[in-house]
């Protein structure tokens, strides 16, 4: 091993024997963002910038700490697959919104017919006017997850009264998450069976903790 190589595993040994497990971590997905983003740079000529890779670490450590929550909760697991009028896939959602720099992140929690936990997800949205419409781009989210995951039947739940109220009405929606709204009417024909559910957010607490990780990262 020559001097460059030794000195290099005297530093991570280093950083790993000085830093915590929430530090050691980070670290590790900040070498693995940063690895993707050079191998990115040199085979497709793509370079992503400090900003995006910042980003994608955010995700990933998320969405990590979501999945350590959800394995400890075994009860609301078990509670969640018990329900008698859980006879499809579902799919949880919930925003939170920075209305200093407009942003919003979406917290997505996926489970399986069997209420086991299938999948979990993040998505940072800028240029967000305001929490309504973090909310309604929540719930436009979770539909094209399970278009993607590929969910012929499904339920969608959130704590968001106000956007599955607008969705529910067969009017057109005139207010600032029109749009929004108008874009979730267009994918409900992707689903064989297909219904939105309010919850209270004590129901919807991962998700809404997914989401809170993501908006401060």
């Amino acid at each position: 091993m020559d001097n460059t190589s030794q000195s290099y595993w005297e530093w991570l040994t280093w950083v790993f024997q000085k830093g915590n497990d929430a530090q050691c971590r980070l670290f590790c997905f900040a070498l693995w963002a940063i690895w993707v983003s050079r191998n990115q740079f040199i085979y497709e000529r793509k370079n992503s910038t400090g900003r995006v890779i910042a980003q994608s670490i955010q995700r990933q450590m998320a969405e990590i700490e979501g999945v350590r929550d959800l394995k400890t909760q075994k009860t609301m697991v078990k509670k969640f697959g018990v329900q008698e009028d859980l006879p499809k896939e579902a799919i949880q959602f919930d925003a939170a919104f920075d209305k200093r720099s407009f942003k919003s992140a979406t917290g997505l929690v996926g489970w399986d017919q069997n209420g086991d936990l299938l999948v979990l997800k993040t998505v940072i949205h800028k240029k967000v006017s305001s929490a309504f419409a973090a909310e309604a781009y929540a719930c436009l989210e979770s539909m094209k997850l399970g278009i993607a995951l590929r969910m012929p039947s499904i339920k969608i739940t959130g704590d968001s009264k106000t956007v599955i109220n607008k969705y529910q009405k067969n009017s057109i929606d005139k207010s600032v998450i029109g749009a929004i709204i108008s874009d979730i009417h267009s994918k409900k024909s992707c689903f064989q069976d297909f219904n939105f559910q309010h919850i209270n957010r004590s129901e919807n607490s991962n998700a809404h903790k997914l989401a809170g990780r993501a908006i401060d990262r």
